[in-house]
């Protein structure tokens, strides 16, 4: 099969990346909780540790934001990671569970398999991590407000809108918390529809 002559060293950095991007995420102000049986204090950590022999644990984690449409706003503005229901591929791919593969489900079933309305869930792929939490704190940031989506009158003044605040917040990325006196910016997220348009959702 194609793909298996690198998949020992692919799974490597999924797992790698999969644990530095839980260990970010749970310290941002923005994120709920996080779900990833890699961090020291997941109530499984111990079993993963055991089963998997000390080789990683996986490249999948979810986490919560405030609600539903703040998961909305974060997949919607998402530049880098995929808006995708795939699981193991070499990119980053998110999905929002909860109105996708588990639309149909009823809700005591899906409480049942812990699928809430704030909850992502990531398949964490083998990009530089540094690239990977840069994108999500972006969103991050959309989601919360700090930056406003919208005003845009074109595309160009969406792009333009957009490359100022990615500029802002990869300068700042490692000080920015949501506190008073944070700036907030008029711009413009737009929709990445040439290339999610065949996205599953």
């Amino acid at each position: 099969m194609i793909g298996l002559d690198t998949l020992a060293l692919r799974m490597e950095r999924h797992v790698a990346n999969a644990l530095e991007v839980a260990r970010y995420l749970r310290n941002r102000s923005e994120v709920s909780w996080v779900n990833y049986p890699g961090l020291e204090d997941h109530p499984s950590h111990g079993i993963a540790e055991r089963l998997f022999n000390g080789k990683g644990f996986g490249g999948m984690l979810t986490f919560g934001l405030s609600d539903q449409e703040n998961c909305f706003k974060f997949i919607d503005n998402l530049k880098l990671i995929y808006h995708l229901a795939n699981l193991g591929d070499c990119k980053t791919l998110a999905i929002h569970p909860y109105s996708s593969q588990y639309l149909s489900f009823d809700e005591p079933t899906r409480k049942s398999l812990s699928i809430t309305p704030d909850m992502i869930r990531l398949s964490v792929g083998i990009e530089a991590v540094e690239d990977i939490c840069e994108d999500t704190l972006m969103i991050l940031f959309f989601a919360k407000g700090h930056i406003i989506v919208g005003g845009a009158k074109n595309v160009e003044q969406a792009e333009a809108g957009y490359k100022f605040a990615e500029a802002f917040l990869r300068e700042n990325r490692d000080t920015l918390e949501e506190k008073p006196g944070v700036p907030t910016y008029t711009t413009a997220a737009p929709r990445r529809s040439t290339r999610n348009a065949d996205a599953t959702s």
